[in-house]
């Protein structure tokens, strides 16, 4: 019996030790930090946050879609500081994500004023999250805004944690403070080794040299231009069902609200049956910066063939805020 026990403290020892220092250390940001080791799920850190800020600090702006709401976050839509978007944009984001993050806003405020969504080719072929290039640790959705359970969200990051050696590389590096890149750099980056820069012109660096140095901005950066097969995209019918129950609650609730196509780098024109769909459906909600405009035919205007930068936003929101008052 003793030999027995011996044999299951050496056998689970390890993997006892392996688990404290997952939960200790939170390297995916999922239990306790705020600020992680490796790439976390950016839709449960940005939950967490308006949890937290919501009772006291509680915005009447809010913009939801994928990582490309990030360029609207500077723009103010009113007097008063409550104005600027609260920004639910998320990597990997589908309709039924925007649905579900709607409805918990709702279900805690009554002072919601403004909606932006953004639609585009990605959100619409991210059906519930189903589309397996959007996989891995940035594009988990936590339970509240999907279908996964909680024992389904958990137990992806840690088979995340095990997979290629991950929990190797994180307990040497925490333990000895030393970072070999080669073999690190897939599972996380240097920490601190992001560029800082600060300016009152230009919110990062990657702005200043779009704006007053495009060659060094494309050798420092390396922006990856290419153009990638076009892929026919239809909307799924349980995406339409998605996009009227939004609809639905935002008039019910008399929410202004604005939906936004936004412009693809490479000049495509949005499908003409999604076009067709969603105008029917949102009508002079509904603004297309799809095909050949400003902000397709500026190559400064773009990070990457899929980002756009603050200034193309505002030029987005500057367009809508111009139709409107006409």
């Amino acid at each position: 019996m003793k030999k027995l026990i011996l044999n299951c403290i050496l056998f689970c020892g390890p993997l006892i030790f392996i688990f404290l220092f997952f939960l200790i250390d939170d390297p995916f940001g999922i239990i306790h930090k705020d600020k992680c080791l490796a790439a976390t799920s950016e839709d449960m850190m940005i939950i967490r946050k308006y949890f937290k800020e919501y009772k006291t600090n509680s915005r009447s702006t809010f913009i939801f879609g994928n990582s490309r709401t990030h360029a609207f976050n500077n723009y103010k839509c009113g007097e008063g500081t409550d104005n600027y978007f609260f920004d639910f944009g998320c990597p990997g984001e589908s309709v039924l994500n925007i649905k579900k993050k709607l409805n918990l806003i709702l279900e805690n405020q009554d002072n919601v004023k403004n909606v932006v969504i953004l639609i585009d080719e990605g959100i619409l072929e991210n059906t519930d999250n189903n589309n397996r290039f959007y996989q891995g640790p940035v594009y988990n959705h936590t339970p509240q805004s999907s279908n996964v359970s909680y024992l389904t969200f958990y137990s992806n990051y840690i088979n995340y944690y095990f997979s290629d050696f991950f929990f190797v590389k994180h307990i040497y590096y925490k333990i000895t403070g030393n970072y070999i890149e080669g073999w690190m750099k897939d599972a996380f980056k240097k920490p601190g080794s992001d560029i800082n820069y600060k300016c009152k012109s230009y919110p990062t660096l990657a702005d200043s040299l779009l704006e007053t140095n495009f060659q060094e901005y494309k050798r420092l950066f390396k922006p990856d231009y290419i153009s990638y097969p076009k892929k026919e995209i239809t909307i799924d019918k349980r995406d339409v069902e998605h996009l009227v129950h939004i609809k639905q609650v935002l008039e019910s609730r008399k929410i202004n609200y604005k939906i936004i196509y936004p412009p693809s780098f490479h000049k495509r024109k949005i499908e003409y049956n999604i076009g067709k769909f969603l105008r029917s459906c949102f009508e002079e909600n509904f603004y297309d910066f799809s095909g050949v405009n400003k902000i397709t035919t500026d190559s400064t205007l773009n990070y990457e063939n899929l980002h756009f930068t603050y200034r193309a936003a505002n030029m987005m929101m500057d367009s809508i805020c111009l139709k409107v008052n006409e």
